[in-house]
């Protein structure tokens, strides 16, 4: 079953059955030795299609021929939705893009620069991204890096590194740490 070739073409304002017997989207069907068009050709249709041209695969008609006969009287209404943005963070690249590169991305999530960062002061470059941050010593984050929920003492933290859910004391460098 799918939606378009099984039981949308039955809601719409021409609709007939003659796509019951398409079977360009089937997968795997068996082969009907009945013909089960009667159900759903009523005289003068009978003569336009013959029951012949719909016995293709009868579980399938069956189905079908149901839907058809109960959707074919109901009215369609359609909702329009808003336009969806899909963002693949499956990689560590990708995450650090989507959260320091993409201003659209910032943007849509209300991801802000900074958010919680409180303590001694931090040099961060504007493309990097701290969040829940607690800063003992001056730091120093450098650009397309993401720190979270962290402790930083007197450190330099390397472009294009993730810190999550660490404590850095007194470290000069950590680059590229994922």
């Amino acid at each position: 079953m799918d939606a378009y070739g099984d039981f949308l073409q039955a809601l719409g304002p021409s609709a007939t059955p003659a796509y019951t017997c398409t079977s360009a989207n089937v997968v795997a069907a068996t082969p009907c030795t009945t013909s089960i068009a009667r159900c759903l050709l009523r005289p003068p249709l009978l003569t336009l299609f013959p029951p012949r041209a719909f016995c293709l695969y009868a579980a399938l008609e069956a189905t079908r021929c149901a839907l058809f006969n109960t959707l074919r009287a109901v009215p369609m209404h359609a909702i329009v939705l808003n336009v969806s943005v899909f963002y693949h963070l499956g990689t560590f690249a990708e995450y650090l893009h989507h959260l320091t590169a993409n201003a659209a991305f910032r943007r849509e999530l209300a991801i802000a620069p900074r958010t919680a960062v409180a303590g001694a002061a931090v040099d961060a470059s504007p493309a990097a991204v701290l969040m829940a941050v607690l800063a003992t010593g001056p730091a120093v984050v450098e650009s397309t890096t993401v720190v979270e929920f962290a402790h930083l003492g007197r450190c330099r933290i390397g472009a294009g590194s993730v810190l999550r859910c660490v404590g850095v004391i007194a470290v000069e460098v950590v680059q590229q740490a994922h």
